[in-house]
Order: C-alpha cells, then sequence, then structure tokens
C-alpha cells in the first residue's frame, strides 16, 4: 500500500503551501479462503509547520487494516502527509 499525496500547491491569493488531495492506494493485497478483510483510515494532527502568513501544512494519516475469521488479525501503519514535501511513513 502506498499514500500518494499532491503538494508544494501554490495559490495565486496567499502565500504557503497546501495539500490540494491525498489517496491511499492499496496496489495488492491476498487472504485465504474464509477471512473477511476491512480497512479504513484517520487523518489526525493537522498542524502548520510554517507561520500564519506562510503556512506549510501537515497531518498524520492511521491506516488499520484487519483480517478476520475465526480470529482477528490487525496491522496499522501511520504516514505523514506535508504541503512542502510530501508524504512519508512514520517511524
Amino acid at each position: 500500500m502506498v499514500l500518494e499525496a499532491d503538494y508544494g500547491a501554490k495559490h495565486p491569493d496567499f502565500n504557503g503551501q497546501w495539500v490540494p488531495n491525498f489517496n491511499v492506494v492499496v496496489k495488492k493485497l491476498e487472504a485465504d479462503w474464509g477471512y473477511t478483510l476491512t480497512g479504513d483510515a484517520q487523518v489526525s494532527n493537522v498542524v502548520n509547520r510554517g507561520s500564519a502568513s506562510d503556512p506549510i501544512p501537515e497531518a498524520q494519516v492511521d491506516l488499520k487494516l484487519s483480517a478476520s475469521n475465526v480470529s482477528v488479525n490487525r496491522k496499522n501503519f501511520s504516514f505523514i502527509v506535508n504541503g512542502a514535501t510530501g508524504a512519508r511513513f512514520k517511524n
């Protein structure tokens, strides 16, 4: 899976950068027969890493994936999306 982000965008009426779009793309997902796969994404920790006159937005994107049958297996991943630098995996 990957977090795709458009970043470095400029608005003609004010300074700063913004993130016009970001998407979570699951490239490949496999599970044994009988499993139900679910996932969701949540945006949190939205901050301005710049100044009021020259903003740089940043947010954390948490991905939660589950595979359930008799038992439930969960995996969580976090990414950071930033208006100046794009998307990166959060360690």
